[in-house]
């Protein structure tokens, strides 16, 4: 019985935008004016979460301000609040609002900060407070909550930045997928800015909308850590494709975090602006901060333009406390109809928490003989915490060091490995760069390994020779799907197939280990020219992966691949496409052709997430279907499809079962898959 498509039901999320404008009041009639009308705040139970702070003014400005600030809850006493003058601002207070979270148990608390000031219009005004306690465990939060983007009618926009942070404590191991609803692929994720992490890490969401015509797409972003209170997390997506009448303004990233400790200003943060629609923009840049402070400040390169402009956005930390600290970006242009738009900007400043980071996880390099030869491999170390990373570097060989040896910054440092193999003999030669600094526990050192080959044959990939195992055509690589690495010396002569072990296949053959981004892969076959590999499941999500192959204890030289959410492949049976007639192990051949009506069943890999989860390594136990329903066309005519997902009892493998159109011509007939913009190469399947 032909299976029947059911597409996935999504909820509704809610999504908040605080706006910060500026309002036109009749002359003379003053009014209180908050810059925000709502604080949201996360605890660990036990512990007390940083203040948080917004402003109260009057506008136009009066002789005398000085409000009443009271703060009531619900339940409980654990709102306070404190007010500052405004320095040179005299119709403006900052009131900070702390949080005594340390004695609630856990669970959702609400309450609100009233602001009374005689003789003014909207006064009293009111900020509503809310606080969830949350264990002492792990805890996603992201920033932006929900991306919304408009892209111009055949221009791809910029990449959003999504930071994700540990609300809570200990270690999250994030995984990060994206999915659209109604299908289509417009929606992707590079590679994280790092694994587990205590601190943040930031994905770059990216939207292919060229091919799309105008409309409104909806799709969603999804942070998931086994450990974590709230995973999985959903981050809505909305894009706009733009209208053709008049300019739109569009900005990416819609919000930007700046992470401080003190002593260092954080690096410099753009955010580009886009015309999603048609004309030109002349947009005029404002900013301003909660507190009143001159923290923050936003240049742009200005003038007209019809695609994109950058504004460069600073922060200053000199002379201000540890707490959390807000502010607005204002771009505004009269001709677009979407003016202003309003970027928030949040600045945490805290303790001095460097935290290092390798950019590199190993170098494996060779000679093709004895001689002098120097070479420098490129490295970054990473700052991924706060204030400034001091760092020196030691090797332990001669013909191994570092340059510079030592340094010192608030983000990234680039670092040439120097290899000299000056007075070296013939061999494999082992060594390592050994990184140590002031960062936080645990995070103080970090180890370099350096494989060196002198005239010996070490594992090596061909360039290019990680491909689909199905096509062998592809130059990227879906996870979870099966691939082969072609290259040389890298496993036995006599080529090995392996076997499930504990359910699973397993991740070394021999002596043979193939790891993506240190994941080890489960491997089908392995040889000295060729092996036949899953990519780990682990990588949804990832732009690109580093592919490194180890036989014995000698690794080959790491390789970059990039990454599709998708990349179908069908697998060849003597010779020809992986076609059959439904139910049989009848194969459609020249000598066997299909016709109109017939159910037709293809052998396939790379073709994405599936409804369901699959451990890597391990075969399906149920049917379960794709996120992303391939097209499949016949002669140009599409075929009903009936059911596309893993086929159960196989590691990697899919199934499409298709019925093939009454309308399709006959002869040698052309076959091609297509899945969110990526297509097969044409197959020949013979119809009669």
């Amino acid at each position: 019985m032909p299976f029947r498509n059911c597409p996935e039901k999504f909820g509704k999320f809610l999504l908040v935008v605080l706006l910060l404008a500026v309002l036109v009041v009749p002359a003379g009639a003053a009014e209180l004016k908050l810059s925000t009308s709502s604080l949201s705040f996360i605890a660990v139970t036990g512990k007390d979460p940083a203040p948080q702070l917004f402003s109260a003014s009057a506008s136009p400005a009066v002789a005398a301000f000085s409000p009443s600030v009271l703060a009531t809850t619900q339940t409980g006493n654990w709102i306070a609040v404190s007010t500052s003058n405004g320095g040179s601002f005299p119709s403006t207070i900052t009131v900070q609002v702390t949080v005594k979270s340390a004695s609630l148990p856990v669970g959702d608390y609400t309450g609100q900060v009233t602001v009374t000031q005689a003789g003014l219009d909207k006064s009293p005004g009111a900020v509503s407070v809310s606080l969830k306690v949350i264990p002492a465990v792990p805890y996603i939060s992201v920033n932006p909550a929900s991306i919304d983007v408009q892209a111009k009618v055949g221009v791809d926009p910029a990449p959003v930045a999504l930071l994700a942070a540990n609300a809570g404590t200990g270690t999250l191991s994030p995984g990060f997928s994206a999915i659209t609803d109604g299908g289509g692929n417009w929606l992707s994720l590079s590679q994280p800015t790092g694994g587990s992490f205590n601190n943040a890490s930031t994905v770059f969401v990216s939207i292919q909308s060229a091919g799309l015509p105008l409309g409104t797409y909806t799709g969603k972003v999804t942070v998931t850590s086994p450990a974590a209170m709230n995973s999985p997390l959903n981050v809505p997506v909305r894009l706009v494709v733009g209208s053709t009448g008049g300019a739109l303004i569009s900005v990416a990233p819609a919000s930007l975090l700046f992470l401080a400790g003190l002593g260092a200003n954080p690096s410099l943060q753009a955010v580009t602006v886009n015309n999603a629609g048609t004309g030109s923009l002349r947009p005029s840049i404002t900013w301003s901060t909660v507190d009143g402070g001159s923290w923050l400040l936003a240049r742009s390169t200005g003038g007209s333009f019809g695609s994109s402009s950058t504004v460069a956005v600073n922060v200053n930390i000199e002379g201000l406390l540890k707490g959390t600290y807000r502010g607005n970006i204002a771009i505004s242009d009269p001709s677009a109809a979407n003016s202003p738009v309003n970027v928030p900007i949040t600045l945490l400043l805290e303790d001095p928490k460097p935290v290092m980071r390798m950019g590199t996880s190993s170098i494996t390099l060779s000679f093709p003989a004895a001689g002098i030869f120097i070479r420098k491999i490129p490295i970054t170390l990473l700052n991924t915490g706060t204030g400034l990373l001091k760092w020196t570097a030691t090797s332990n060989q001669s013909w191994l060091s570092a340059s510079p040896a030592a340094g010192e910054a608030a983000s990234d440092s680039s670092v040439d490995i120097v290899v000299s193999s000056a007075s070296l003999a013939v061999g494999i030669y082992r060594g390592q760069v050994t990184f140590s600094s002031n960062a936080v526990s645990g995070e103080a050192t970090q180890v370099l390994p350096v494989v060196l080959g002198i005239g010996v044959s070490l594992p090596q990939v061909n360039e290019g020779g990680v491909v689909n195992g199905a096509s062998f055509m592809s130059k990227t690589v879906a996870p979870g799907s099966i691939v082969s690495i072609f290259g040389l010396s890298m496993g036995p002569a006599q080529g090995l197939q392996a076997g499930l072990v504990g359910g699973k296949l397993p991740t070394q053959l021999g002596a043979v280990r193939v790891l993506f981004n240190d994941i080890p892969a489960p491997l089908f076959y392995v040889s000295d020219t060729q092996l036949n590999v899953q990519v780990p499941v682990e990588l949804v999500g990832s732009y690109s992966a580093e592919v490194q192959v180890i036989t014995g204890d000698l690794p080959s030289v790491p390789m970059t691949v990039y990454l599709r959410a998708a990349d179908p492949g069908v697998f060849l049976v003597a010779g020809l496409p992986g076609i059959f007639f439904a139910n049989s192990t009848t194969q459609v051949t020249s000598q066997n052709r299909a016709k109109g009506g017939d159910y037709l069943t293809l052998w396939a890999t790379g073709l994405g997430a599936v409804e369901g989860l699959v451990a890597t390594g391990a075969p399906a136990t149920a049917a379960l279907r794709t996120m992303v329903v391939p097209r499949v066309t016949l002669g140009g005519v599409p075929a009903q499809m009936l059911y596309a997902g893993l086929a159960p009892g196989f590691v990697g493998l899919y199934q499409i079962n298709i019925q093939v159109p009454d309308n399709v011509p006959s002869g040698n007939t052309s076959l091609v898959i297509s899945m969110g913009g990526t297509d097969t190469a044409p197959m020949v399947v013979p119809i009669r």
